[in-house]
């Protein structure tokens, strides 16, 4: 087994032992919440959930994320084609950040903190 991560900022903490490789073969989903605090000056710390899926492209090495139905009319979010590397993912552009990683020996679980429009939160589903 590979050596306990911890994610954790102003985000949230997500706290495991990382897969360290892709998950293998055909197409696979995962599904899960979204937990978030809302960074805007009026609405500051307010928390806010909503749902969470990533559908992994095995052959292709890349996954789609999707984070929807959010409190508090907040708009989805989508992040497509981000690169698999050893079990991990991330996407930087300006504010809008995104890291996670995929948990267990059978690629079981998948956890990660984001922070895009005025959301700063965690994520974690698993796999159906």
């Amino acid at each position: 087994m590979g050596q306990t991560t911890y994610y954790e900022s102003t985000q949230g903490r997500i706290d495991g032992t990382p897969s360290g490789s892709n998950p293998v073969s055909g197409t696979a989903v995962w599904s899960g919440k979204v937990r978030a605090f809302d960074a805007n000056a009026d609405d500051l710390w307010e928390p806010v959930g909503g749902n969470a899926s990533l559908r992994v492209s095995l052959d292709r090495a890349a996954v789609d994320i999707d984070f929807t139905d959010f409190q508090g009319g907040h708009a989805d979010m989508s992040w497509r084609s981000l690169a698999l590397r050893s079990g991990a993912f991330s996407h930087s552009q300006g504010l809008s950040t995104i890291s996670g990683a995929f948990y267990g020996s059978d690629h079981q679980g998948a956890a990660g903190t984001f922070n895009r429009d005025r959301l700063r939160g965690v994520f974690g589903a698993v796999r159906n």
